[in-house]
């Protein structure tokens, strides 16, 4: 006789398997015909045992919010009788005793915050390539060129998308997630080719790749694959030697939205590259260069280097007071 710890040989398994699927009755048929109770928000299913109504916020102190209280607190009962009755049955397995259990265990330690959401009013359209696909709620990840999109990165934008379409309501058919690269996220896309069953990839652009996950749609735009003539500014960007007369069309452009798009300016004129041509070739009186830089922000690297020196000066005297004080047996305020 087999121990209860003792573990089933693999034949004996596969025969337990076998036998399991057969008269195994089909749990998707007739679900029309089925009660709707699974599928109310977790309150509305004790409404027949608290009297409690779908309503506004109840007033706190008042009868409804007791009944409330009282609502959430059977609900924590019944989560946790559950997941009890759920380890019991683990267990009763002879590999049950080789699985950990959480409760609760915390996925984040910081909140899942996208680096923009796009909204669509009114169903508006965009004809631009990476617009296109849009629909009415779009989530944005950027990685600059010191981030790479991993298998890692990949997934976690999924995890955004689906929990703003269960926080917000928003069917995954009415979103998009798009992941703006600098650098092209080479492994993820091995890694996605090797999966032709879980996905399936399209080249709809260049520098343009879409997949779809249960009617999510997600896009992965490479910049640097991007053309200079639909997407100047995210090319250029993504590029450490961009095209001289991008740059001048750029640098020309923004010298009169500088405000808007200060950070993009001031990033873009440090490229050893572009600063180069600025000072050296483009066609600008001196005055309106200087002008140009003291609106974007630029400091030149010696400067920058300068008051570096200066500050590490500072931080040297205050530790050699510091020492002199502490030798006199005086204290000091840190």
């Amino acid at each position: 006789m087999k121990s209860e710890n003792q573990e089933l040989p693999q034949e004996d398994l596969s025969k337990q398997e076998e036998s399991s699927k057969q008269n195994v009755p089909n749990d998707l048929d007739n679900l029309d015909d089925l009660d709707d109770m699974d599928d109310r928000d977790d309150l509305d299913g004790l409404e027949d045992l608290f009297g409690i109504e779908d309503q506004a916020e109840a007033i706190p102190g008042s009868e409804e919010d007791l009944k409330k209280k009282a609502a959430a607190q059977v609900i924590k009962w019944h989560t946790e009788a559950i997941y009890a009755g759920f380890i019991r049955e683990i267990k009763k397995y002879p590999n049950g005793k080789k699985f950990e259990f959480k409760r609760e265990h915390p996925l984040t330690i910081k909140p899942l915050k996208p680096d923009a959401i796009i909204i669509s009013k009114d169903g508006a359209k965009l004809d631009y390539n990476i617009c296109k696909a849009f629909r009415s709620h779009n989530i944005v990840e950027i990685k600059s060129q010191s981030e790479s999109f991993t298998e890692r990165s990949f997934k976690k934008l999924i995890a955004e998308a689906f929990l703003y379409s269960s926080i917000e309501s928003i069917d995954l058919e009415d979103l998009t997630a798009t992941a703006v690269l600098t650098r092209r996220p080479v492994k993820l896309l091995r890694y996605l080719i090797k999966r032709p069953s879980y996905f399936t990839l399209k080249n709809t652009h260049q520098g343009i790749v879409q997949l779809e996950i249960c009617g999510l749609l997600i896009q992965l735009v490479m910049c640097k694959r991007l053309s200079y003539e639909e997407n100047m500014w995210l090319r250029a960007y993504a590029e450490d030697e961009p095209d001289k007369k991008v740059c001048q069309d750029i640098i020309l452009e923004g010298k009169n939205d500088c405000d808007e798009i200060s950070a993009y300016m001031h990033l873009f004129i440090q490229k050893e590259f572009v600063l180069k041509f600025f000072k050296e070739e483009l066609d600008m009186s001196p005055e309106e260069k200087d002008k140009f830089l003291t609106i974007i922000g630029y400091i030149p690297k010696e400067l920058y280097e300068e008051a570096l020196n200066e500050l590490n000066k500072k931080d040297d005297e205050l530790i050699a007071l510091r020492k002199i004080i502490e030798n006199a047996g005086l204290s000091y305020a840190k």
